[in-house]
């Protein structure tokens, strides 16, 4: 059970990045809600990848994974 605990700590960690990577997030939460009665594959992709990236960053600088 050892890979549960190290997922569980992995998934504690994901409100951290999500909060080093604030702007991009909401740049992609807008993108996404401007679309919410039908969200469309690759609309809002530019936006993903920003973010994205961002976090593959941020994960990397706390030693964790996405």
């Amino acid at each position: 059970m050892d890979s549960v605990t190290k997922g569980r700590a992995r998934l504690a960690k994901y409100p951290l990045l999500v909060a080093e990577c604030g702007p991009q997030t909401v740049k992609y939460g807008k993108c996404v809600g401007n679309y919410f009665d039908e969200v469309r594959k690759h609309q809002c992709s530019k936006e993903f990848k920003e973010m994205m990236d961002c976090l593959r960053v941020a994960a990397k600088k706390m030693n964790t994974k996405i």
